[in-house]
């Protein structure tokens, strides 16, 4: 079986990602609550800024493309349910499996408060099940 990936639907769902953390990480939505949460300072931010966007970038990129593939192969197996509804689905389980169990260890061990965790985990489910709804609503 050949794996189809829509690279108009990996662009598309890499450049959400990346729109949906600059919203949720502005200022005036949950930025300075964050920045105060995991110490970091305005100096700080601008300092690193382009390296973490560059990361983002990189990041978001990679997010995508597995995330299209991985849908790919769910709406295969699940013939019945539309690509669009299969692109949401696999981006709530790829949260729910691997996003959201991983912060919570993480952030377990190293003491980080609960309303950061919590704060990261929604980020994550917004964006994983935008970017699938991205790829499913582009198809293949």
């Amino acid at each position: 079986m050949e794996v189809e990936v829509s690279w108009l639907g990996v662009i598309l769902a890499t450049v959400a990602s990346l729109v949906i953390g600059a919203l949720w990480y502005a200022p005036f939505a949950f930025g300075k609550q964050w920045q105060k949460l995991v110490g970091l300072t305005d100096k700080q931010m601008k300092e690193g800024g382009g390296v973490g966007i560059m990361k983002a970038v990189v990041g978001g990129f990679i997010t995508a493309y597995v995330l299209a593939h991985i849908t790919y192969l769910s709406s295969v197996f699940y013939s019945g349910v539309s690509f669009t509804m299969s692109g949401a689905l696999t981006g709530f389980y790829v949260w729910l499996g691997f996003s959201a169990t991983t912060l919570l260890i993480h952030d377990g061990f190293e003491l980080r408060p609960p309303k950061l965790t919590i704060m990261k985990m929604t980020s994550q489910l917004v964006t994983l099940v935008a970017m699938g709804l991205i790829i499913g609503l582009v198809g293949v």
